[in-house]
């Protein structure tokens, strides 16, 4: 076995370098430093992946290049060879971003944490990237299913006309099939949400200390953050709520927090048996309802401070504070790899106080490199805003101090500031009685309203009010069917009491027919009573054909339609 060609392409000291070897001893002489263990180091690492003049890679440039296809899929070249999945190239550039949006992970919906522990899960482990994609199809295959199983157990219902509408057995289908299939798929999900539960878990974990210790540095206030995580469905003795729905919250505990005690262990097997068991007791909730009640996409991870729960309770200052601690546990998580990650402050420091401003360029300070994005008060590379923007308090004061400058510019000037009751204009020409102070004048047409009086004003005078209010009902259609009832009908028009919806399919137009009447009653209370009396629903337009009408030509004494290419 021998070698033939080296190529190197910015390997170490060489920009590129092609070599043609052949059997036999090659010799490669010059003087030191000029790159001859370049080319030995290169050709073993051809070999061994590796290198014996350094432990690690990390000194190696990598080129990453995406292409980004609106409405098809990403292309993604890692050092210019194309990657068959984008995923793939998750890891060689780690970075830990903070943005005002952050705030959202703090107070906003649970969504927004699991995505914050499933990012930081892959940047961390890029494997898990694999593991949650493979968790979200299958998560969306298993809706599917529900929803198919309860549109065909409710079309069912319809068409014997017994039991309680939208009332699921659990033996829906043909022989059963519905729920084998999905006993199929329960166990995907069970293999792909336990793996994923457990490494948010292990993450949990790891994060806590950094957390307690980032927030503490940054608000400057030892007030014991903590995070928690809490599996959707069961409560700390695995018992399920009623429908497949989170149990009841834990016990003496403020605001219902749940302590770091009450997590589940990080072992697969129980994960896997808990949610087997949780599955097994939603079934029925899921069948009738036609969603996933159970997953990881419904668990919660808790954030406190001190000991109440941080959405719901802390102030503006302290979720600030936590959110830039979640980040600065992130960056310290992923920098006890052995690599620093970029750090990106974007527009952080106009939403901080002057003390959090401190204190957070005193933690970034010895990152390996920092990008910060500002209003024009930072100068060349320096993370400290040289002239802070004033807190609040201190831009009240200032507007003030504006004010009466201005004040006092006019009255240097002669001018005084003018009164309603001693203007004049052509309707108070001078030599009019001026009104006493205190009484109100008498509107006049050309007097300035709000833009929502004056399209009020304009509806009634036209006589629109009744298009004007079906147009706003069929606006908010998404508010009064719900989202994904929404996504697949719409609204037509409204005739003679008479309301016509379109579904795209039968399916759904059989969703609607079943919910007909309490759309009735709730367009009612929006219109008022007896302006909907019936819903009229039609499928989609191809599923009929093309309509048959009789021809110029008859054929009398015909049997009907034959073959007419005989």
């Amino acid at each position: 076995m021998h070698l033939t060609r080296l190529a190197l392409t910015d390997f170490r000291s060489y920009a590129a370098v092609d070599l043609e070897l052949a059997p036999g001893v090659s010799t490669f002489t010059g003087a030191n430093g000029q790159g001859k263990t370049n080319l030995v180091e290169a050709a073993a690492y051809v070999a061994t992946f590796g290198s014996h003049r350094v432990a690690t890679d990390a000194e190696r440039d990598s080129l990453v290049e995406i292409e980004i296809n609106p409405g098809k899929a990403n292309r993604v070249r890692l050092n210019r060879v194309p990657l068959p999945r984008p995923r793939e190239a998750l890891g060689t550039l780690r970075c830990v971003l903070f943005a005002p949006e952050d705030l959202a992970v703090v107070k906003g919906d649970p969504d927004q944490r699991r995505r914050y522990l499933d990012d930081l899960l892959v940047a961390t482990r890029p494997r898990f990237a694999g593991v949650r994609a493979d968790y979200e199809r299958v998560l969306r295959q298993r809706t599917a299913l529900l929803k198919s199983a309860r549109a065909m157990a409710a079309s069912g219902a319809g068409a014997r006309g017994s039991g309680p509408r939208g009332s699921v057995p659990p033996g829906s289908g043909p022989g059963g099939s519905v729920p084998s299939a999905l006993e199929v798929w329960d166990d995907h999900l069970i293999a792909t949400g336990a793996e994923l539960t457990a490494g948010r878990l292990e993450l949990t974990v790891a994060l806590r200390p950094l957390v307690t210790k980032a927030y503490a540095a940054v608000s400057g206030e030892d007030l014991g953050a903590g995070m928690s995580y809490r599996q959707a469905g069961a409560d700390p003795g695995g018992h399920n709520g009623p429908r497949g729905q989170p149990g009841p919250r834990w016990p003496g505990t403020p605001g219902g927090a749940a302590p770091e005690e009450a997590e589940p262990p990080a072992d697969r097997e129980v994960l896997a048996d808990r949610l087997r068991q949780a599955l097994a007791r939603a079934r029925r909730a899921e069948l009738e309802r036609g969603v996933c009640l159970v997953g990881p996409h419904r668990d919660e991870l808790e954030l406190r401070v001190g000991e109440l729960p941080a959405r719901g309770y802390a102030s503006q200052g302290e979720s600030w504070s936590l959110a830039l601690a979640l980040r600065i546990a992130a960056y310290d998580l992923l920098r006890s790899g052995g690599e620093d990650p970029v750090l990106i402050l974007d527009d952080v420091f106009a939403e901080l106080d002057s003390g959090r401003r401190e204190r957070l360029a005193g933690l970034v300070s010895g990152a390996e490199q920092v990008l910060v994005t500002a209003a024009g008060y930072l100068t060349g590379q320096s993370a400290v805003p040289d002239n802070p923007v004033p807190d609040p308090a201190d831009r009240l004061r200032l507007a003030r101090e504006a004010l009466a400058r201005a004040k006092a510019d006019a009255l240097a000037k002669g001018n005084r500031p003018a009164h309603a009751h001693d203007q004049k204009s052509e309707r108070n020409p001078p030599g009019s009685p001026a009104r006493p102070r205190g009484t109100a004048r008498r509107a006049r047409r050309d007097d300035p309203e709000r833009l929502g009086a004056a399209m009020e004003g304009l509806i009634d005078a036209r006589g629109w009010q009744e298009p004007a209010a079906v147009g706003s009902v069929f606006g908010r259609w998404a508010e009064i069917v719900g989202p994904e009832l929404a996504a697949h009908t719409r609204p037509d028009g409204l005739a003679d009491g008479e309301l016509t919806v379109t579904a795209d399919s039968t399916a759904w137009a059989t969703q609607v027919r079943l919910l007909a009447a309490q759309l009735v009653r709730r367009l009612n209370t929006e219109l008022g009573d007896g302006t909907v009396q019936r819903v009229k629903v039609r499928g989609p337009a191809s599923a009929a054909g093309p309509a048959r009408k009789p021809g110029a030509w008859r054929v009398r004494g015909g049997r009907g339609p034959r073959d007419t290419y005989g």
